[in-house]
């Protein structure tokens, strides 16, 4: 949905995030995906917060799915661990059949 910049009805949790982000002036600087185990990835949050007192990041423990869509709606970096990048599966031809097929979609809903 984020993606594609389609509107949701109701906010979803990353959705809430981002607006507790923005209401209290936090920004999302990039989302680290610094893990890989048994097939359950793990990602860090670093924010960024400055106000009369100073300046501080933060790095939060998060789901790689929140995560990403938070760093989307931001337009903000998704980077990968080495170790992560090294240890997992290359996706990218499923994931180019996937695209294309959503491509095709609409075109053959139109037709029918």
């Amino acid at each position: 949905m984020t993606i594609n910049g389609i509107k949701k009805e109701r906010p979803l949790t990353h959705d809430l995030i981002g607006h507790l982000l923005l209401g209290f002036e936090i920004s999302l600087e990039r989302v680290i995906i610094n893990d890989v185990n048994d097939g359950t990835y793990f990602a860090r949050i670093i924010l960024h917060m400055q106000n009369e007192l100073g300046r501080k990041f933060l790095e939060l423990d998060a789901r790689p799915s929140d995560s990403i869509v938070l760093a989307l709606q931001q337009k903000k970096p998704i980077l990968v661990a080495r170790k992560v990048f090294d240890l997992v599966e290359d996706m990218t031809e499923i994931l180019e059949r996937v695209l294309k097929q959503q491509k095709e979609e609409p075109k053959d809903e139109e037709d029918q």
